[in-house]
């Protein structure tokens, strides 16, 4: 098993990220508001993620979905974030609404809050896109500023 680990230097309005794969699949991602680490990797370990990044953060919809390992998270995880994908640039939706559209129960919204706050896959799997039910900002692991960001990010985008 060969990791790796990768800053990508996003964009002025965004912190960077940290990257982290695991023989070529991507096992996580995530904002670093104050990066105190040399970087060490080359880019290469990282091709379809970087790529990936750049053309989002360059304001294009990438079309395809980066090499991700699925090796974390239980399979009730693993069947929300799967479901994140599904949801459309630029589009909101709330956790009820995942959670029916998982043929779960309203009430199981508050499962499908947890399982995205455990998303390793932040911005490819789109955890940002989700919002309560009043359409209001909730909770981010990335800080709710950066998922206000990116929801302006992607409108302005289209």
């Amino acid at each position: 098993m060969v990791k790796h680990t990768y800053v990508y230097r996003s964009p002025e309005a965004f912190s960077d990220l940290l990257l982290e794969s695991e023989n070529g699949a991507l096992t996580r991602i995530c904002f670093m508001e104050a990066p105190n680490f040399d970087q060490e990797e080359d880019r290469t370990s990282f091709g379809g993620i970087i790529r990936w990044l750049d053309l989002y953060f360059a304001g294009h919809k990438p079309n395809f979905t980066p090499r991700l390992s699925w090796k974390y998270g239980t399979p009730f995880q693993q069947e929300v974030w799967k479901e994140l994908l599904t949801i459309p640039y630029n589009t909101a939706t709330s956790y009820k609404k995942i959670a029916l559209k998982m043929n779960r129960t309203p009430s199981s919204s508050q499962a499908v809050g947890q399982a995205i706050s455990k998303n390793p896959f932040m911005i490819v799997i789109p955890c940002h896109r989700v919002l309560r039910s009043d359409g209001s900002l909730s909770g981010y692991a990335g800080g709710i500023q950066n998922k206000k960001r990116l929801l302006e990010h992607e409108k302005k985008v289209g």
